[in-house]
């Protein structure tokens, strides 16, 4: 929730010792414009038309980037919740990758978008398959640059969703996209890069 205005995201459980660590972007645990982390945030992993199979698990810690937190910075919007329950042990998980090369790399975006309305309605989970195709340099953003993929025409609902490469790694985060202000970008897709910045939050 953000104060009286519950939201969703999407999240990706991710390998880890205590087996209750989900990935997902900055805004989905940090919210800019109250400048607070989001209440009463709970994972339902599985979900699926209103079932909930393996139940809900509320998070005890959430983290995101400086970066996020200060400037609200599309390059550093990642965020972590580490849950009260080792869903890991239930659900299974998947690994992470840092530094990879995004040229000529596809990736598959999951999510649970809610828009565009004609095509999704946020109660199931979705998959593009998409391949890199440039960094968004505009003037809003910092290095290292945000990456887009495309086709992927998810939008609302799927922020947080991991890009999955190599099998089964997590590369990155769905972010933003431009639908909204520019339609000649809808279908591109963007995500933060993961290097240092993401390693420090896993670690």
């Amino acid at each position: 929730s953000v104060g009286a205005s519950n939201f969703s995201c999407s999240g990706t459980v991710i390998d880890s010792a205590n087996a209750n660590v989900v990935f997902t972007a900055g805004h989905c645990v940090y919210d800019q414009t109250s400048g607070a982390f989001v209440t009463n945030f709970i994972f339902v992993p599985g979900y699926e038309n209103g079932s909930a199979p393996f139940g809900g698990s509320p998070a005890v810690n959430l983290y995101t980037t400086n970066q996020w937190v200060t400037n609200g910075s599309n390059a550093y919007d990642m965020g972590v919740a580490v849950l009260q329950d080792p869903v890991q042990d239930t659900v299974s998980s998947r690994q992470i990758a840092f530094d990879l090369n995004p040229k000529g790399r596809e990736y598959t975006i999951y999510g649970y978008p809610s828009k565009p309305s004609a095509l999704f309605d946020g109660e199931i989970l979705r998959g593009c398959k998409a391949a890199f195709t440039s960094y968004d340099s505009s003037d809003s953003n910092v290095k290292p640059y945000p990456m887009g993929a495309k086709p992927c025409n998810m939008q609302q609902g799927a922020s947080g969703g991991g890009w999955v490469t190599l099998g089964n790694y997590v590369n990155s985060v769905v972010s933003y996209g431009y639908c909204d202000s520019l339609p000649q970008y809808c279908g591109i897709i963007f995500g933060p890069v993961f290097s240092n910045a993401a390693k420090s939050l896993y670690v």
